[in-house]
């Protein structure tokens, strides 16, 4: 059936209304393809769980991160990987939604959690986030998913690909 001549009008009016409420986001990870540069893993959280992640393993891609994404798509998160044990802190200068990030270490142990909260755009001094133990991975997920991908302090999180 072919809609008349006031369907399309309240087609177009309601497109309009739509357009002018939502804004499009600056960087989205739409279905299961990467943001640019990053790799993809599978998440598993106590051998049981599992979740796609994309990950950041090179300098460059964890000073980057999740910076201006609105929206993960089906990404569980994201994880950033080291070589060697570290104790740097994690900031959300230019990153646009609240986050929780585990830290982890060499066996997969949760060694801190924080939830963080975007740095206003005109703040100068975005504060930083630190774990206060080495750790040698991170998994950044939207703040208040934890518990839905079967995080607990306790779990053993490993990651495969």
């Amino acid at each position: 059936m072919r809609p008349g001549f006031g369907g399309l009008a309240l087609l177009f009016a309601l497109t309009a209304c739509m357009s002018e409420v939502q804004s499009p986001p600056i960087t989205a990870a739409k279905e299961l393809v990467p943001l640019t540069g990053f790799g993809q893993a599978t998440l598993v959280v106590d051998g049981e769980h599992e979740w796609p992640v994309m990950v950041a393993d090179e300098p460059w891609l964890r000073s980057l991160g999740l910076m201006n994404v609105t929206d993960l798509g089906l990404w569980a998160g994201m994880v950033f990987e080291w070589d060697e044990p570290t104790l740097g802190g994690f900031w959300m200068k230019n990153t646009l939604i609240p986050l929780t990030v585990y830290w982890i270490d060499q066996q997969g142990a949760i060694v801190a959690i924080a939830d963080m909260i975007p740095c206003p755009p005109e703040e100068q001094d975005c504060p930083s986030w630190h774990p206060g133990a080495p750790y040698v991975t991170a998994l950044e997920v939207p703040a208040g998913t934890g518990e839905q991908l079967g995080i607990s302090s306790e779990s053993v999180l490993t990651f495969r690909g």
